[in-house]
């Protein structure tokens, strides 16, 4: 999977690097859309090819009859896609810096892996509630699709938003997008907790 990431990354980096004379202030304005467009895709990615071996190597049954509680099940469906999504933006992100010419210090790459942890929890946590959907739905695919993109807007506006921030050195805390994205995360999270009991049950 991660191969294909790095693919189409490179794809679109190299797309928009020749297509666009992009530099300097230009470049760090276009560059966290691109970067989040990129994860959107790694995130969807990562939870539809989870769903799919889950299906096919009956892994769903298992953890179903497995003696944990299932707000475990919520809690380790979250934990992988979020590790899947870091580990693609640990690959990705240097090399569209690399493509725009964007020099990333080491506070500012701090400060830009919070906010990408941030957002790559709301999107997990939306991610392992919808494909539980997936999984007792029929036509869950389609679901998946169209529950999952709207869902996802406010965490992708609020992280691109936080992610440009920190690319031009203006503090996280000037605007709402930090409490936004804060916000959202708990309240996906805390809502995937309380319901996921209930959709494994059906």
């Amino acid at each position: 999977m991660l191969a294909v990431l790095v693919v189409f990354s490179l794809t679109i980096a190299f797309i928009f690097a020749f297509a666009f004379d992009l530099s300097g202030a230009e470049a760090r304005r276009f560059l966290p859309g691109l970067l989040w467009m990129t994860f959107l895709f790694a995130s969807v990615l990562g939870t539809s090819k989870s769903v799919a071996l889950e299906r096919r190597g009956a892994g769903y049954m298992g953890l179903l009859l497995a003696p944990i509680p299932k707000e475990a099940i919520f809690l380790g469906k979250a934990a992988s896609s979020l590790a899947f999504l870091l580990a693609a933006q640990l690959l990705v992100t240097p090399l569209f810096t690399i493509f725009f010419g964007v020099r990333v210090g080491l506070g500012t790459f701090g400060l830009l892996a919070l906010v990408f942890l941030l957002g790559s929890l709301g999107l997990t946590v939306i991610g392992a509630v919808l494909a539980q959907i997936c999984q007792i739905a029929r036509s869950g695919d389609v679901l998946f699709s169209l529950g999952y993109f709207p869902l996802v807007v406010p965490v992708l506006i609020a992280a691109t938003q936080l992610s440009a921030a920190v690319l031009s050195a203006a503090p996280l805390g000037e605007g709402p997008w930090l409490q936004l994205l804060v916000a959202f995360d708990l309240i996906y999270g805390t809502t995937g907790w309380l319901l996921f009991h209930y959709l494994v049950e059906e």
